[in-house]
């Protein structure tokens, strides 16, 4: 672990890597991915399933 946060540590004062981690955050972080879990029915809304911790 400790070669990879010295490994990001070189890169994130790298201006094409920040530019490029940047974009991938504000494109990508936090919107649904393709394998999010959905639920079939026809009275369910189109949001993605939550599931509970507890269950895993």
């Amino acid at each position: 672990m400790a070669e990879v946060a010295s490994a990001y540590e070189e890169a994130r004062h790298d201006p094409e890597f920040y530019a490029e981690y940047t974009r991938l955050l504000r494109d990508y972080v936090g919107r649904p991915s393709p394998i999010s879990p959905r639920i079939v029915s026809p009275t369910a809304s189109a949001g993605p399933a939550s599931i509970s911790s507890a269950r895993i």
